[in-house]
C-alpha cells in the first residue's frame, strides 16, 4: 500500500521533542489533563521562538518517551527510500497557520518544502495543514500554500476527494483507535452526499 509521510521538519532537524511533548515533560506527573488542554491551546497560535520562550518559563523539562521522538535525518531519508514511500511536507515547527502573518507563514510552508527537498533529495509537492481544521487554514493559507510551490494541500476535515475537490482543501480523515465497526462507520461517512465542508476553490 502506498503512502505519504507528512514531516515536520524542524524537529528532525534539531533533534528536539515536538512541543506538545516538551509541554508534556514539563508539567510534570500526574499529568493535570485540564491544564495541559488550556496550554495547548494557547502555545498552538504563538510564532515557534515565542511558544519556546513561554515552554521555557514553565520550568524545567524532564525527559520525553523515547518512542515518542522524531526520526533523525538518517530515519527520515531511510523510510522516504523505501519503494511506495511518499514525502509531504507539514510545516517546520506545526503552528496554526492561521494564527500567523502572512510573512510567518510563507516561512513555514517555503522553507519547510525547501529543507525537506535537501534533505530527501526529491521534489516535496504536498503539503498537510497543521491541525488542519477550519479555523486553522484561512484563504490567505492556501494562497501561500500555492505560492510556496506545493500542488495540493490537505486539511483535517474527513471527506472524500473527487475531480472537483478544491486543490489547496482536501480531505482527510484522522485515524484514532476505534474498534474496527467505528473505523468502518467513519470512511463510510465520508461518502456520504454532502459529507464535503464546501471550502472555496482558491
Amino acid at each position: 500500500v502506498p503512502m505519504t509521510v507528512f514531516v515536520t521538519v524542524q524537529p528532525v532537524l534539531d533533534r528536539a521533542p515536538f512541543w506538545w511533548d516538551d509541554l508534556v515533560s514539563r508539567l510534570g506527573t500526574p499529568l493535570d489533563r485540564r491544564r495541559y488542554v488550556a496550554l495547548h491551546d494557547r502555545l498552538r497560535q504563538l510564532p515557534d521562538d515565542e511558544r519556546r520562550g513561554r515552554l521555557d518559563a514553565l520550568g524545567p523539562a524532564s525527559e520525553v518517551d523515547p518512542e515518542a521522538r522524531p526520526l533523525t535525518v538518517t530515519e527520515l531519508q531511510e523510510l522516504t527510500a523505501l519503494p511506495g514511500v511518499a514525502v509531504g511536507a507539514h510545516t517546520l515547527t506545526h503552528p496554526v497557520l492561521a494564527s500567523l502573518p502572512p510573512d510567518g507563514q510563507l516561512r513555514e510552508l517555503q522553507d519547510s518544502r525547501v529543507r525537506l527537498e535537501g534533505l530527501v533529495g526529491r521534489p516535496v509537492e504536498l503539503l498537510a495543514y497543521p491541525f488542519g481544521k477550519r479555523h486553522d487554514i484561512s484563504r490567505q493559507t492556501r494562497r501561500l500554500a500555492r505560492s510556496a510551490g506545493y500542488a495540493a494541500a490537505f486539511t483535517s476535515t474527513a471527506r472524500a476527494i473527487t475531480p472537483s475537490s478544491p486543490r489547496y482543501g482536501l480531505g482527510r480523515l484522522s485515524v484514532h483507535e476505534w474498534p474496527e465497526p467505528e473505523f468502518a462507520r467513519r470512511v463510510a461517512a465520508c461518502f456520504r452526499p454532502g459529507a464535503s465542508m464546501g471550502l472555496d476553490r482558491t
